[in-house]
C-alpha cells in the first residue's frame, strides 16, 4: 500500500514537484502593482511625518499655514529664523506686523498646500517652492486665491536654514514678487 499524505490523504507518488522555477510561477500582473504602492505609500509617509529632512522642513512651512490659519503670531514668530529677510525688503519684524493685520481683522482662511518641492544646497541649508491655495472669508466675501483665482495655486520660494538643530525660514519670497 503506498503511503499517503498525513495532510491531504493523497498518495505521496502522485505529488509532482513543479518543474519551473519560483519566479515564473508568482503572478507578477499583481506583485508589480503592489510594489509601486507600497514604495509610493512609504516614500510618502516617510517624507510627511518627519522622518526625512524634508519632511522636517515641510513640517516647518505646515507650521507657518496653520499659524496663519489660527492667526498666532508667536508660533508664526517661532517658525522664522532672527536673520530674516525677503526680497520685498521686509525683516522678520515687518513681516510679523504684515502678519498682525490680518490678524486683528476678521476674516478668516484656510492654506491649502497644492505641491512642494524642496532641495539641499547644502547639510544646514534648504530651497523649496510650494503652490498653494488659500480659501477663506475676506470682508464678507468668498476668497479664493492669494492674487488671483490660479487653479495650480500661488508659488512662493522659501529658504530655511538649520538653527540649533531645528529647521527655520530665512526667507520667504512670493512669486509677483511682493505680498501687497
Amino acid at each position: 500500500m503506498p503511503k499517503t499524505s498525513p495532510i491531504t490523504g493523497l498518495p505521496i507518488e502522485d505529488y509532482k514537484i513543479p518543474k519551473s522555477p519560483l519566479w515564473r510561477r508568482l503572478n507578477w500582473k499583481r506583485i508589480i502593482p503592489l510594489g509601486l504602492v507600497v514604495f509610493f505609500l512609504g516614500k510618502f509617509f516617510l517624507t510627511n511625518t518627519g522622518f526625512t529632512e524634508e519632511g522636517r522642513v515641510l513640517q516647518v512651512v505646515d507650521q507657518t499655514a496653520e499659524a496663519v490659519e489660527e492667526k498666532n503670531r508667536e508660533k508664526l514668530s517661532a517658525a522664522l529664523s532672527e536673520d530674516y529677510s525677503d526680497r520685498t525688503g521686509l525683516d522678520k519684524s515687518g513681516l510679523l506686523d504684515l502678519a498682525q493685520g490680518y490678524f486683528n481683522s476678521r476674516n478668516q482662511i484656510e492654506v491649502i498646500r497644492v505641491s512642494s518641492d524642496v532641495d539641499f544646497p547644502s547639510e544646514d541649508r534648504a530651497i523649496g517652492t510650494i503652490r498653494f491655495q488659500v480659501i477663506g472669508n475676506i470682508g464678507g466675501d468668498l476668497y479664493h486665491g492669494f492674487r488671483d483665482s490660479s487653479a495650480l495655486g500661488e508659488k512662493i520660494i522659501y529658504r530655511l536654514q538649520k538653527v540649533g538643530g531645528d529647521w527655520k525660514i530665512v526667507s520667504i519670497d512670493p512669486e509677483r514678487g511682493t505680498w501687497r
